[in-house]
């Protein structure tokens, strides 16, 4: 997942969450209270208001928590120098280990890879045997 998407997301969950404890707290005063409660009730208006408040901002509390966990689930970093190999890509994960970089991006995240060829390295490489079949909307064989 990329990490502004999530944290764009985190933020309008955020944004959801107080909106409806807002429109809760407004509407409970008004609208819930006097139809759940009878003028010969033990409890107090105030009282009875203010634990429905505390259960609402509980479950909304709780709700934007288990939504963010699950995404920061998702998000897996890739963090410091990493010494890569200048010719053949490798990367450095140990004193004299060398990993393939796609080996080491996919032990330490959820990323996967697929392999092409790009434009530059299919001249490069093929030269009009890759303009020919770019031209015609097929790979040419072998690649």
């Amino acid at each position: 997942m990329n990490v502004r998407k999530s944290i764009r997301r985190l933020v309008w969950i955020e944004i959801i969450c107080f909106a409806l404890l807002v429109v809760f707290i407004s509407v409970d005063d008004e609208y819930l209270l006097p139809r759940l409660m009878s003028s010969n009730s033990h409890f107090s208006r105030t009282s009875v208001a203010g634990v429905l408040d505390t259960v609402w901002v509980a479950f909304l509390f709780g709700l934007a928590l288990y939504i963010q966990a699950k995404d920061f689930q998702k998000i897996k970093l890739l963090e410091g120098i990493l010494s890569v190999c200048a010719s053949c890509k490798k990367i450095r994960d140990g004193k004299d280990h060398w990993t393939p970089i796609e080996d080491y991006i996919q032990q330490r995240s959820d990323a996967d890879f697929s392999h092409t060829i790009c434009p530059d390295c299919g001249i490069r490489l093929y030269g009009d045997l890759f303009l020919k079949s770019a031209a015609g909307g097929s790979p040419p064989s072998g690649i």
